[in-house]
């Protein structure tokens, strides 16, 4: 039996582990992590013949158990100690859970032997794979790798106090003649606190999951702020050199006028690709636009634009060219891929549709894209450090009240965002987020 609840308390603190990389070598250290788990199931079941009769050491023994997974989980993962403290702590709750509903069935129908024999293992069976997908599925890696020493010392000792401790209490009570009622109340109390710890240790996770992304986003759009008052200055010093550059050309073709009126007209022409600012009626716009097709125009990319920028004034120039800029970054990334000239297309429109602005973006990609809360997951092997354009994107629109859908289409890309139109202009910073704009971006 002690092994039989070791396995189950390792079982789901790797469940809750499972997103973060194994150490290497594997397979050495999965042996020896079996070995000990049957030693320390050995020392177990010779400690709780002599404890059995003192809750005190009981409770002190399961705590040494849950240092143990965390030991383990710390030696096949790799996680810091507190990350490992704090698996190991989460699984021994779901382990207690289960383990609760399972006692409170043998109270409910009896110790006979078939109801023994399924009780011992579809209470785990039901519990893990119900928490497997509430919590532990959305556990990310990043997650995981932020755990505080002061979260995983408050998990344990909150663990140790209640769900150990309640345990216990709860177990004793079966060796007194106490109605079955009462004995069933407790058990329900003690699921309901387990349940209640497991969904705080997730809000932990995804609390500090969320303040890193917001932190992340916050510095991502000021770095555009910057990025859009640099483009910005840098256009316009290029279209006014160029803009001199050729008259003067056009000046010595008239002044010198043996110098062949192809090579000046060729000259002229060439210095104009660069004095073509797009002119849309909204100035952020315009710039990233004039930004992004000089880019394209290098990589020999077809921008196809219908805009109508002055549906968007009432954006902050910031927001714009966060939106529309990471819009065109991604597909111009996507498209620079590809070696057929006629894929090598990127449409943008956006225009006003009663009330509503629309703005569309589609491009040809290869590969295969995966999606995760409706966004197309980064294919870039750093995770952390890539994908945040799509995340900023979807909050500048939420932000406005409105909704931004990505989907595919064979090998086309295509990317929706509708805003509500406001008529007066209004700068974003005093537009509040709904309250879920950031839960939707993570």
């Amino acid at each position: 039996m002690s092994l039989f609840t070791c396995i189950q308390i390792l079982a789901a603190a790797f469940l809750f582990a499972w997103s973060l990389p194994r150490r290497e070598p594997t397979r050495p250290r999965a042996i020896a992590a079996c070995l000990f788990v049957l030693a320390w199931s050995a020392l177990l079941a010779l400690l709780m013949s002599q404890i059995a009769s003192n809750p005190v050491l009981i409770v002190v023994v399961f705590s040494l158990t849950i240092c143990a997974a965390s030991a383990i989980t710390y030696f096949v993962f790799e996680s810091s100690v507190w990350s490992a403290l704090f698996c190991s702590t989460a699984g021994y709750t779901m382990q207690n859970l289960a383990s609760g509903i399972s006692s409170g069935a043998f109270a409910l129908l009896g110790k006979s032997l078939s109801v023994n024999i399924v009780w011992q293992v579809l209470p785990f069976v039901v519990v893990y794979a119900l928490c497997y997908v509430a919590l532990i599925s959305r556990i990310k890696q990043s997650g995981l790798e932020l755990v505080q020493p002061q979260v995983a010392l408050g998990a344990i000792v909150l663990v140790i106090c209640a769900v150990i401790a309640f345990d216990v209490v709860v177990k004793e009570l079966y060796n007194y003649s106490l109605p079955l009622e009462l004995i069933l109340g407790c058990r329900v109390a003690h699921t309901l606190l387990c349940v209640t710890i497991l969904y705080l240790e997730y809000e932990l996770l995804y609390n500090r999951r969320l303040s890193r992304e917001v932190t992340t986003i916050t510095r991502l759009m000021e770095d555009e702020r910057e990025q859009y008052q640099l483009s910005k200055r840098t256009i316009e010093a290029i279209n006014l050199k160029c803009h001199d550059i050729r008259h003067q050309i056009r000046q010595i073709g008239q002044e010198h006028p043996t110098i062949d009126q192809h090579f000046i007209d060729e000259a002229a022409k060439e210095v104009s690709i660069y004095d073509s600012a797009i002119k849309t009626g909204n100035e952020p716009l315009d710039v990233i636009l004039t930004e992004k097709s000089l880019t394209c125009s290098k990589d020999k990319i077809a921008l196809s634009t219908i805009v109508d920028g002055t549906c968007l004034s009432f954006m902050s120039p910031s927001d714009i060219y966060s939106l529309i800029g990471n819009a065109l970054d991604n597909a111009i990334e996507a498209v620079q891929a590809l070696d057929d000239p006629s894929m090598r297309t990127i449409s943008v429109v956006i225009e006003q549709r009663g009330d509503m602005v629309i703005i569309h973006v589609e491009n040809y990609f290869k590969g295969q894209l995966t999606f995760e809360d409706n966004l197309p997951q980064t294919t870039k092997d750093d995770k952390d450090a890539h994908g945040w354009g799509m995340k900023s994107m979807r909050l500048v629109v939420s932000r406005y009240g409105g909704a931004m859908h990505t989907n595919v289409r064979g090998n086309i890309f295509h990317l929706n965002a509708v805003i509500p139109h406001r008529k007066d202009a209004q700068d974003a910073e005093e537009i509040a987020p709904p309250d879920d704009a950031l839960g939707a971006a993570s």
